[in-house]
């Protein structure tokens, strides 16, 4: 059986809408990851003593 595509199809719509959200929590997580890198690059001191402490700590 042939489908028409031109008809509302709901099954692409909801993975239109799982890779719409998929993008969003990647570009989220990226964001995350630059910003968690930038901030221990602006402060490399305060970061070795956060390691010492958490490593102290194991």
């Amino acid at each position: 059986m042939m489908h028409n595509t031109s008809f509302y199809d709901p099954i692409s719509t909801t993975k239109q809408q799982r890779d719409f959200l998929l993008a969003v929590c990647r570009l989220l997580v990226g964001i995350l990851f630059i910003f968690s890198g930038l901030i221990k690059a602006n402060d490399p001191t305060g970061f070795g003593y956060k390691l010492q402490e958490y490593f102290h700590c194991l």
